[in-house]
């Protein structure tokens, strides 16, 4: 009889070739609202009230094309939204960051601080 003990069970309680020891797996976590969210803009709808002569987009880009067009009819709080939408994009894809300019007041006060630092080595 082979040994047995910590770490070498017993023949008859060893996994089969071929059967895994967690036979179930894990289980599958739930759904989150971001899940549920993307899931519902991704829907499809007909954006004109004749379907047949346009394919259908998501409800997303219903949403964007809506957000738009009134601002294009002259809604002020819907234009604001577009134009802040766009720089945002704008910022996004050149990777800008804010930008910050020292005044003559942070540079010395930065000098100030590796003076000190230099001294105490």
């Amino acid at each position: 009889m082979p040994p047995t003990g910590y770490g070498r069970p017993p023949k008859s309680y060893r996994f089969r070739k071929g059967q895994s020891g967690n036979p179930r797996g894990r289980p599958k976590s739930g759904r989150n609202f971001s899940t549920e969210f993307m899931e519902a803009v991704s829907e499809p709808v007909s954006a004109l009230p004749n379907p047949e002569s346009a394919p259908p987009v998501t409800k997303l880009q219903a949403t964007i094309r809506q957000l738009v067009d009134k601002a294009a009819s002259g809604d002020a709080r819907a234009t604001a939204k577009v134009i802040e939408l766009i720089a945002e994009l704008e910022a996004r894809a050149e990777g800008a960051l804010p930008s910050f300019r020292f005044t003559e007041a942070d540079r010395e006060a930065i000098l100030e601080v590796h003076r000190r630092l230099v001294r105490g080595k």
